[in-house]
């Protein structure tokens, strides 16, 4: 819900224009939903989202939409997600508000997963907006409703935004070798591929492939640029016979990035047999002191979970999934 009041806009806040790539492309999602509500719905959050790329990438904070869920053409049908992934750091929210809003609707399916929120304030469709403002930004929520008057400006973002990128650049190589087997990840493209591991050809369908990895192939390689390649390759997990023996494929990718640091993509997905993830289940992104610094949760009818960051050659990493009281930790080194 929407509250208009007279409350004048923040002075930390952000004019930016709309381009006429952004009305075209959010006039496209718009057109694929099956009602007008949702359209406007989805209009508006494809316009935040891309107001708040076109911020950050300004600033040369790197995004990636396509492993966004917003832009994964099933998942808007059935919530209201208006994520922004930001390259090695997670996912940004981007709530978009009526002009003059006092309050921001935060639903409950974008409570978990994200690393902050951030407020636009964009036209509907019918007023064909040239412009948008950003007005702040929230770490956290614990309410449906964020009151704009308690938005924090756009330079604490920034900062925030640089602090989860330490983080995930100071993963080290603290995590004791000799008591853990590390799946030494560069060596894969040397070819050397850790017991266990599998091409994902074995694993998944050809169509959940294309679906989870749109615009790679097998190899990694990039359809429009040749040469981007990575690696990428998955594993069964057996979540235990308390759990009826659920399954499910962990999935790692790497390819190369700026200088010597790596992509690293992280996918949990259900086995063959099964459509969906079973709610609730949680892929956890461990540092070299085994402390947390990314998370993602399974919801109803999610068929994959995924979480990506970089880090450079020699640093190690976990990845956890767990389900109620069952927990598989696998250990990397890039």
């Amino acid at each position: 819900m929407n509250i208009i009041t007279s409350e004048p806009i923040p002075d930390f806040s952000l004019r930016l224009p709309i381009t006429r790539a952004d009305k075209v492309i959010a006039d496209r999602f718009s057109r694929q939903q099956p009602n007008p509500v949702k359209a406007e719905q989805v209009y508006r959050n494809t316009l935040a989202i891309l107001v708040v790329k076109n911020y950050l990438e300004m600033l040369g904070i790197v995004t990636d939409l396509e492993r966004s869920y917003s832009w994964n053409p099933v998942v808007p049908l059935a919530a209201d997600v208006a994520d922004l992934q930001v390259v090695g750091r997670g996912a940004l929210e981007c709530r978009p508000i009526q002009p003059g809003a006092a309050i921001c609707s935060v639903p409950y399916e974008v409570w978990d997963d994200r690393v902050g929120y951030v407020v636009v304030e964009v036209a509907g469709q019918a007023t064909n907006p040239t412009e948008a403002r950003i007005l702040g930004f929230t770490p956290t929520v614990v309410s449906t409703e964020v009151a704009i008057a308690t938005l924090k400006p756009l330079e604490d973002l920034l900062e925030h935004l640089a602090t989860l990128e330490k983080r995930v650049s100071t993963v080290t190589t603290t995590v004791n070798e000799s008591q853990r087997s590390l799946v030494n990840l560069s060596e894969w493209f040397q070819g050397t591929i850790t017991e266990g591991w599998r091409s994902l050809q074995y694993l998944l369908n050809p169509e959940v492939q294309v679906f989870a990895f749109r615009g790679r192939s097998e190899s990694g390689v990039r359809e429009t640029d040749q040469q981007y390649a990575g690696v990428r390759k998955g594993k069964v997990l057996n979540l235990g016979v308390q759990l009826a023996e659920q399954q499910v494929i962990l999935v790692i990718e790497i390819k190369p990035a700026e200088s010597d640091r790596f992509q690293i993509l992280i996918q949990v997905h259900p086995a063959s047999e099964t459509l969906y993830l079973p709610p609730n289940l949680r892929l956890v992104i461990l540092d070299g002191q085994d402390e947390t610094f990314l998370e993602a949760k399974a919801r109803e009818a999610d068929n994959f979970i995924k979480l990506s960051f970089r880090g450079s050659v020699g640093e190690a990493f976990g990845a956890r999934v767990s389900l109620e009281d069952a927990v598989i930790t696998e250990y990397f080194k890039i």
